[in-house]
């Protein structure tokens, strides 16, 4: 599908904002709040399993959602990819062009979501040829977690291109909401599936059906939100396949590349050195995804609004918009990520236990999370725009290259975590820090050094800064773990709102912020 350039076009006039700028405050806040429900259980889920079922069966549990994660790639991120057409035919009020989009992407989804299937049975029947040796009696409950968890993900497949309509209207809240009631409903099931005494094939099995109800309600509430949209055969044509179908695969293999290198390093993990030593590998690597994903439940909400405002706007306005959102995203990604690569050690230490804490594995992958803060928002908009093909074709070799890299490595060393870092960290900032933010400059008409520049140097030097006073903290601050961390916290937390107040926070949402204090005129104006 040919790249669309940056232009202006003529939009019917409506008194709701389809553009979505409206809604951005309200769907950031809305996000920010659901992922904390993600973030508390990540938490307790986790430790409530090792606690329960030992270090093994979370390690087994671990394993099978390598597994699905693969299964993953069989989405080709089309159902993402319908939040950027419908975002785009509603500002155009296209009608006819909508429902031929959805309608279309429903039929690829059900023929994609019946190979699932498939392949889930076939993986039943395969684990206990590849992995016996290594599973030894738990090699049951693998393949029945894994059974369950990936027919999951054959009815997520089926019916994934309903939250792509929500979001296309810009209702990221109520997408949040969705999905951290659903996360909620399914880890207190979860809890009382442990404390119960029931292990793991009763908490998969509890995932299973709370998933699939949720996906029927997502269905309903997107023909609520959307009242034009109409599933009908008869709207359904091979060319708005073909343009979606390339649209979603090239934004995801951009993104899919890093969780393919994740998931096959879990495997190697388990293949090499077993699967207590996955559950220690992954604890931070968890933590690290909740942190990223704050910025990125930012990033995403802006992806339909760039798409929309590409369609009505002038060139200079999409440019300006996107690099406020790039400077804004990796402010809002900088703190926590730079709080963990100092003080990572002691949040595992407290969360997990001793014997969950590998400090220079903890520390190498701190620092990829670190840098790749820029990759979120970039990527974001560069979907947005629909200039992201040619990123796509440099991050596939990228990725093929380093999966190719890790099982070689593997096999020919003693494989150890800290290498499984290594290659993680830099196969990350390689298309993370260079390939991403290179395309959306070239897109935006800049260079990649005028762009990170423009968009993160202040903010960068922001955060250097203050992990400067962090670093000197932690060595002077005596006590207990959690007395280290709540100062870690407090030091930059006064650090941070202050300088973020003065230099990064636009002035008008600084009047609107006061005005809603009582306090502010008109010099706040």
């Amino acid at each position: 599908m040919p790249e669309e350039p940056l232009h202006k076009q003529q939009s019917t006039p409506t008194s709701e904002d389809k553009t979505g700028r409206d809604r951005l405050a309200r769907n950031v806040v809305v996000s920010w709040i659901s992922q904390l429900v993600f973030v508390a259980f990540g938490f307790i889920l986790p430790r409530l399993i090792s606690d329960s079922l030992g270090q093994v069966s979370l390690g087994i549990w671990d394993f099978s959602w390598a597994f699905v994660s693969y299964l993953n790639l069989a989405m080709l991120g089309i159902g993402s990819a319908v939040n950027r057409f419908v975002a785009v035919h509603r500002a155009k009020n296209d009608n006819k062009k909508l429902n031929g989009i959805v309608s279309s992407v429903l039929i690829i989804q059900l023929g994609i979501s019946t190979s699932i299937a498939a392949i889930v049975l076939c993986l039943y029947h395969w684990i206990p040829i590849w992995f016996a040796d290594r599973l030894g009696a738990d090699v049951g409950d693998a393949q029945y977690v894994t059974l369950l968890l990936g027919f999951s993900v054959a009815i997520k497949m089926a019916l994934d291109s309903y939250r792509g309509v929500i979001t296309g209207c810009h209702r990221w809240d109520i997408h949040n909401l969705i999905n951290s009631s659903q996360y909620l409903v399914s880890a207190l099931l979860m809890i009382m599936v442990l404390v119960s005494g029931y292990g793991l094939r009763a908490l998969a099995q509890v995932y299973l059906v709370v998933l699939a109800s949720f996906e029927v309600f997502a269905m309903f509430v997107a023909h609520k939100l959307c009242p034009e949209l109409s599933i009908r055969v008869s709207a359904v044509n091979l060319k708005d396949m073909k343009e979606i179908t390339v649209f979603g695969v090239q934004k995801f293999v951009i993104g899919i590349g890093e969780t393919v290198l994740i998931q096959t390093i879990n495997v190697l993990i388990v293949a090499k050195l077993g699967p207590g030593a996955l559950a220690v590998f992954a604890r931070p690597i968890a933590l690290l995804r909740h942190i990223r994903l704050f910025g990125a439940k930012f990033s995403h909400v802006m992806t339909p609004t760039v798409s929309s405002l590409q369609a009505i706007q002038t060139e200079s306005e999409v440019k300006k918009f996107a690099i406020n959102v790039s400077r804004v995203g990796c402010a809002i990604g900088l703190p926590p990520t730079m709080f963990f690569m100092i003080y990572g050690p002691e949040v595992i230490r407290i969360w997990m236990g001793e014997s969950y804490v590998v400090s220079d594995v903890i520390l190498i992958l701190s620092i990829s999370a670190t840098l790749a803060v820029v990759y979120g928002p970039a990527l974001s908009i560069l979907v947005g725009l629909n200039r992201h093909g040619a990123a796509a074709k440099i991050c596939v070799p990228v990725w093929i290259l380093s999966v190719f890299i890790g099982i070689t490595w593997a096999n020919l060393s003693d494989w150890s975590l800290f290498e499984a870092a290594l290659l993680l960290a830099i196969s990350q900032l390689v298309v993370h820090l260079l390939i991403v933010p290179l395309f959306l400059a070239k897109a935006l008409d800049m260079t990649w050094f005028e762009y990170l520049y423009v968009s993160y140097a202040s903010v960068v030097a922001m955060n250097i800064a203050c992990c400067v006073v962090l670093l000197i903290l932690r060595e002077l601050v005596e006590g207990n773990l959690a007395t280290r961390l709540s100062a870690g916290l407090l030091v930059q937390s006064l650090i941070i709102v202050p300088l973020y107040w003065m230099f990064v926070v636009p002035d008008n949402v600084k009047y609107r912020f006061l005005r809603k204090l009582g306090i502010g005129g008109r010099a706040g104006a």
